[in-house]
């Protein structure tokens, strides 16, 4: 990754305490709080929650958690349309850089998954099914 050419934005709510960047990294800002320095740095997020998204703790003016895909989406694709949720457009969960990221409905978020290969569909969900089925019948 060419570190010249990332693009860095506000976070909505913590202007001037934190960015994202369109390569899905989040960095606090340099500043003073109560007379004291504390300089900025990249944030390490960490896979939280059941399916393992990236998340970060931002804190000031209250400390919350967010999930990286939404920091990323929303600073470079706008605000999040009413209905509508992020999709990670490669399925992969771990990158969340914008390009890999859109706004869009639960529908189109599955659809992806169909054509990713993540959600098998028609008859080879069928058999798959149905291997699964006498493989645990055999065991119970």
């Amino acid at each position: 990754m060419d570190q010249s050419l990332e693009q860095w934005r506000p976070v909505a709510g913590y202007e001037g305490l934190y960015e994202v960047s369109d390569q899905g990294r989040v960095r606090s800002l340099t500043r003073i709080v109560s007379g004291k320095r504390f300089q900025g740095r990249l944030l390490n997020p960490y896979a939280g929650g059941r399916k393992g998204y990236l998340q970060v703790w931002l804190a000031s003016p209250n400390r919350k958690k967010f999930y990286l895909h939404y920091l990323v989406a929303r600073a470079f694709h706008g605000e999040r349309p009413l209905g509508n949720d992020c999709r990670h457009l490669n399925d992969n969960h771990l990158d969340n850089r914008a390009v890999n990221l859109a706004w869009g409905t639960r529908s189109e978020n599955m659809q992806d998954a169909v054509l990713n290969g993540k959600i098998k569909t028609g008859l080879e969900s069928v058999i798959w099914k149905q291997r699964t089925r006498n493989a645990m019948g055999r065991f119970t």
